[in-house]
């Protein structure tokens, strides 16, 4: 069949098929691209010192100007893990900002046990005042407590408790005061028979699952006690054991870092005092503790402890890419210095992504030191592509000219490389998950600004190189010439265009006329077809599953404290407030319909009992008992006597929000306990949020409102990440599908035959499906960690598959065989040491003591595994089965005609001969 030329310098069919037609119709729609890459490539290749000082010039000035301007950090895990304007979001605005509530206060954890033992003891209280003590004594306390009686006066005005650092703990039988403890306590009966009242020394109520863990017997509620006036628990009730002592220091929530500040003392004195307790010989006592500060400090110390290995992959890295550059044979055309300046390639595009990141004001989280151990492993991709194609080109040849041939030959598939990962990336900022979006608002551009330095930093390099070889320089040592007789003759050797294989093309085209035989084939169809329905039946499987100790390091005190309150003291662990805001308190049907919802939410499978404590209720009884001398107040005066009393005061003046010139409540709140939620069950966890959030919405008076608007709801800090985990498998399936779409539309426009974009969705589709039930094999469930390694997977797995159905489609051998083999002996090269270096990228995060670093190591390893058995092993053999025969390859403009002609008919004859085989 004739050929005519195109003005781009394109080759078509005389008589088009509609393979050809397409060929040159995708052609002609990348030709621009293609061009302007070729453009930058020259430029480049021919002032490589300028852009070598250049780039570092600008990696550095940038990431240091980033650093300096608008560089912010966050590690709130709330912010970081919550859907954007979902309903714990916009709650959780309008209490900080709106409701008018005292802010919360910076709870400061303590629990005391003897691991599960009785702690009913003279010895036990002690303790308890010993680790107050230790925490009030810390430098820094009392000036911090002082800080809040300054709105003392303006609080009690407004009817709201002082912020002070209020203690709720067992000490609170003896008015927190250590002298009185000693004074009358002398014996475990004294201190049982104490700690067994109702009443705390000011007269409050006690609850005993705030105070004790697992009591024994708990205070039962009188059921008639609200109707008669009377108080709610009954009389004294001997206690009989209890297995902890839970402790709790409000501190006051400050301007500035000061409260945090005092928090880090605290808790390095608390981690001494429990070393100390350890260590007593016959003590059975055990502290443990959490502060507001504790899990972002133990999340990013776990983070932190491993930044080691960054330098340990850029060693890694440095350490394989220079072995595969050099030749041990010849100092001159060894090229070890080179495969450093790939690594150093990629570590500049990390800085230049992040600074600008830095600049812009994206927020640094704990998540994005993640990407860049992925980033050396993947980036070095076209670096092994850009130089293995520079090496196929004849030494005969000016350097420049030869980059040309070299990006004409693969500039196509790495620009496609480059579009389909980045392009997953940029999709993932879609995401409503803050942590996800900011990761890939790093990663997205850091995969462009790599593919702009390979054009241009790396090719200065490699062009630099190749003078350094023409000049009979040594490598590494590139200011002294080569002293070893016949190196010249090398040179001179080396640029015969009919140049000898390297042992990896070699290897590659005897696996390729072992993959080539029949019964290989079948084999090969049959082991993949298995091995996908083996996935896919994992994948299945497949369970969101959460447990906050996998973000932990090893040994945390955090770990232990959660262990401990699951252990001793679980009624404790879940406590959502309810809210009622902008409705007529004084209203008789709203006081209903306030009744009502809490007793609704007993009914959800998560609540078993109404609130021990609720305004309202004590209110109501308040008004029963009082009836004669409140006759004739309005509601808001008989509130007002109501909140006079000290004990009603000390429970609810911070749980009634007033209007302070009407006296009108504007907002109120109390709270319920979930005592009948899995802390480790996610699916569990989800059904909680949806069921509650269900309940409030079929309230009758948030009918018609809309999120955020409620009247009535309730909420839980943890609300945050069990909203994450109700939308995190419809995040992942969408981002699968946008990943997908993006690979298809990429490929319809680049892949020079309609039937690449077939080729491509199909072996995505079956590397993602083969990477999930990998995933699950290795004992992963779909938590946060796992969610962001799969994001990052859609957009690198294309890498493998990609670059080969490109390679075939631009191959001009005349059989399917030849096309394969001459992909293989080519490309396929570069996808094995490309894979290779992303393994080696990630090994390091199999020593991390960090699970969250171990996640994303198990993930990058089935995907380098299942891309590189995929790329190299399935896809050769289906295209050597179905693909197409069409010649739709491209001729560069910088190829004589000559050396085409016979690399053409080079690979003619090694088709026919496969092919005859």
């Amino acid at each position: 069949m004739g050929t005519r030329k195109l003005d781009d310098g394109e080759v078509s069919c005389e008589n088009p098929t509609c393979g050809s037609r397409w060929a040159e119709m995708v052609h002609k729609i990348r030709y621009p691209v293609v061009r302007v890459v070729l453009a930058i490539t020259r430029h480049a290749a021919t002032h490589p010192r300028a852009y070598v000082v250049g780039t570092l010039l600008l990696s550095f000035s940038t990431v240091i100007l980033g650093l300096f301007t608008n560089f912010q950090v966050d590690t709130n895990q709330d912010v970081l893990w919550s859907p954007v304007n979902s309903y714990p979001v916009k709650h959780n605005d309008w209490m900080n900002d709106e409701s008018g509530f005292p802010e919360q206060p910076r709870d400061f954890f303590i629990t005391i046990h003897a691991n599960g033992a009785n702690v009913l003891s003279k010895e036990g209280v002690s303790r308890v005042f010993e680790a107050l003590q230790t925490v009030q004594s810390t430098v820094g306390y009392d000036d911090l407590c002082a800080l809040t009686e300054l709105a003392q006066q303006k609080e009690q005005t407004e009817n709201q408790a002082p912020r002070t650092c209020k203690v709720s703990s067992v000490s609170q039988f003896w008015g927190d005061d250590l002298s009185l403890f000693n004074s009358t306590i002398f014996t475990d009966q004294d201190a049982i028979s104490a700690l067994s009242s109702p009443f705390f020394s000011d007269g409050r109520p006690v609850d005993r699952k705030r105070v004790f863990g697992l009591a024994q017997p708990q205070l039962p509620i009188f059921e008639n006690a609200i109707e008669e006036g009377g108080n709610i628990f009954s009389e004294e009730i001997l206690l009989t054991s209890a297995v902890s002592y839970p402790c709790v220091i409000k501190l006051p929530r400050t301007t500035g870092t000061k409260a945090e500040d005092f928090e880090e003392i605290a808790i390095a004195k608390m981690l001494k005092l429990r070393d100390t307790w350890e260590s007593q010989e016959g003590n059975i006592f055990r502290l443990e503790l959490f502060a507001d500060r504790s899990f972002d400090d133990e999340f990013g110390r776990s983070i932190i402890k491993d930044i080691p290995l960054l330098p340990l992959v850029f060693l890694i890295m440095t350490i394989f890419c220079c072995f595969v550059f050099a030749n041990f044979k010849n100092p001159v055309l060894s090229q070890a210095l080179l495969g450093f300046g790939a690594v150093v390639t990629v570590l500049l595009s990390i800085l230049t992504g992040y600074g600008l990141m830095f600049i812009i004001g994206v927020p640094f989280t704990s998540l994005t030191q993640i990407f860049p151990f992925i980033m050396f492993g993947v980036g070095l991709d076209d670096a092994f592509v850009i130089s293995g194609a520079f090496n196929r080109t004849s030494n005969k040849k000016d350097s420049v000219e030869r980059m040309m041939e070299a990006m004409e030959d693969v500039g196509s598939s790495v620009i496609m490389t480059t579009l389909t990962t980045s392009a997953a990336f940029a999709l993932g900022c879609t995401s409503t998950i803050p942590a996800v979006y900011w990761l890939c608002l790093y990663a997205f551009p850091c995969v462009l600004i790599d593919f702009l330095y390979q054009i241009t930093f790396f090719t200065a390099l490699l062009v630099i190189d190749a003078h350094r070889i023409k000049a009979n320089k040594l490598d590494c040592v590139v200011c002294c010439r080569s002293s070893r007789s016949g190196s010249e003759e090398d040179i001179q050797q080396r640029e015969i265009p009919e140049r000898s294989n390297t042992f990896t093309e070699n290897l590659m085209g005897r696996y390729c006329d072992f993959l080539m035989k029949p019964w290989v084939k079948v084999f090969v169809l049959i082991s993949f077809t298995a091995m996908l329905g083996g996935f896919a039946y994992s994948t299945s499987q497949l369970e969101q599953f959460f447990d906050y100790r996998d973000l932990l390091p090893n040994g945390s005190y955090v770990a232990s404290f959660f262990d401990t309150l699951n252990d001793y003291a679980e009624d404790l662990a879940f406590q959502p407030e309810v809210f009622f805001r902008d409705v007529d308190v004084s209203d008789p049907e709203v006081q209903a319909s306030m009744n009502k919802y809490l007793s609704d939410l007993t009914t959800l499978d998560s609540i078993t009992e109404l609130p021990s404590f609720f305004w309202l209720q004590d209110f109501t009884a308040f008004e029963t008992t009082n009836q004669a001398a409140l006759a004739g107040m309005t509601f808001e005066e008989k509130l007002t006597e109501f909140l006079a009393d000290p004990v009603f005061f000390s429970l609810y003046a911070n749980d009634i929000v007033r209007d302070p010139n009407t006296g009108v409540v504007t907002a109120s709140r109390t709270k319920v306990i979930m005592d009948n939620v899995d802390g480790l069950d996610v699916r569990n966890q989800v059904k909680t949020i949806k069921d509650q959030r269900a309940m409030t919405k079929r309230q009758p008076i948030n009918e018609g409102l809309g999120k955020g608007n409620w009247h009535f709801f309730t909420f839980l800090d943890l609300y945050f990440i069990w909203d994450f985990y109700a939308v995190a498998v419809e995040e992942l399936i969408l981002s699968t599908v946008l990943g997908v779409v993006a690979v298809v539309i990429i490929s319809l426009i680049f892949i020079p035959h309609w039937s690449g974009s077939i080729f491509v969705t199909l072996l995505v589709s079956m590397l993602y499906i083969d990477l999930l039930g990998f995933a699950q094999v290795a004992g992963l469930h779909i938590n946060s960690v796992t969610y962001i390694g799969l994001v990052m997977s859609i957009g690198l797995m294309v890498d493998y598959v990609m670059h080969i159905v490109v390679t075939y489609f631009e191959s001009s051998a005349p059989t399917r065989e030849g096309k394969v083999c001459e992909t293989l002996e080519t490309i396929g090269v570069s996808i094995l040491i490309g894979g290779t270096s992303t393994f080696l990228g990630v090994v390091p995060l199999a020593f991390s003591s960090s699970d969250v670093f171990w996640t994303i190591f198990i993930i990058f390893l089935g995907l380098v595994i299942l891309g590189v058995g995929n790329g190299l092993i399935l896809l050769p053999v289906l295209l050597s089965i179905v693909g197409p025969l069409e010649n739709v390859t491209k001729k560069a403009k910088f190829l004589d005609s000559e050396s085409d002609q016979e690399k053409d008919e080079h690979w003619a004859e090694h088709g026919s001969e496969i092919g005859d085989a």
